[in-house]
């Protein structure tokens, strides 16, 4: 919240159409918030639906600016780990998920959106049970209960979002973007609906530096069913085999990101990102 200065907040509400990327950042701030939640719910009432869940469909970006007015930086700073909802979480992740949720891609789209877009991450982050992005430690303290409580460490060593443990019939046959991931290795987010009742994520899920393996085994279920569906691979430690000291030039940087994104397309994935600084794919 201390990035956030009185200009940027100023441009951040002086916004009318910003770029699809943007939107996604600041929907995840009102998220947090929970600007969206009290909105849908007022507008669930006045239909006489107040049962009916929200969809994605529903959003709209004058609802989102909401979150913008009045202390905005003062709230942003006392988000209280303890008090986000289950459902907030889910829907923070599913934001973070969409590709273009980058700081550096937002910066050159629009600057003063960056501190919200580190924030949102960093949430996220402790929520996977992964790393915390560069210069957002302190962050990680606040968040472990709110780790603890929305995910589960299996003995492999992969924690898993939500904690299927405590799912039963329905709810675990119906998980919603079930997030895979191993600390200071990667994660993976499987979109959609994934019916978990029969999965044995450690035999069927390998995460290690550099490496991410889906059924090792070779054997698959048809496309669509179980893991073997649309998903976003993010993986950490993603340097030279030279070392990341041979990145400080940018023509370097742009070859090795050029060549990160050749290898994404030689596997038939659609390249989102590489971050030269953090070593993030």
């Amino acid at each position: 919240a201390q990035a956030i200065t009185p200009h940027g907040l100023r441009e951040l509400r002086s916004l009318r159409r910003p770029p699809e990327a943007v939107q996604r950042v600041l929907e995840a701030v009102a998220v947090l918030l929970g600007v969206m939640d009290s909105s849908q719910q007022a507008r669930r009432m006045q239909a006489g639906s107040v049962l009916e869940r929200p969809k994605d469909s529903d959003i709209d970006f004058r609802e989102v600016k909401k979150c913008l007015q009045g202390n905005f930086p003062e709230r942003l700073a006392c988000i209280d780990p303890e008090e986000v909802t289950v459902s907030q979480a889910r829907r923070l992740r599913k934001l973070l998920a969409q590709p273009g949720f980058d700081e550096d891609l937002i910066r050159g789209m629009c600057p003063a959106a960056v501190p919200l877009t580190v924030l949102c991450r960093s949430v996220g982050a402790c929520l996977a049970g992964t790393r915390v992005p560069t210069g957002c430690e302190a962050l990680q303290p606040s968040f472990t209960k709110m780790v603890e409580a929305t995910s589960v460490r299996l003995d492999s060593g992969l924690v898993v979002q939500p904690d299927i443990t405590r799912l039963r019939g329905r709810e675990l046959a119906q998980v919603a973007d079930l997030t895979v991931s191993r600390a200071e290795v990667g994660s993976i987010v499987f979109h959609g609906i994934t019916d978990c009742t029969e999965l044995n994520l450690p035999a069927l899920v390998h995460l290690d530096v550099g490496e991410v393996l889906v059924y090792p085994n070779g054997v698959k279920p048809p496309i669509g069913q179980e893991l073997n569906k649309r998903a976003t691979v993010t993986m950490y430690q993603c340097w030279p085999p030279n070392g990341h000291g041979h990145l400080e030039e940018p023509g370097a940087r742009e070859r090795y990101r050029a060549k990160i994104k050749q290898m994404t397309e030689d596997k038939n994935a659609t390249f989102v990102d590489y971050d030269c600084t953090t070593g993030v794919w």
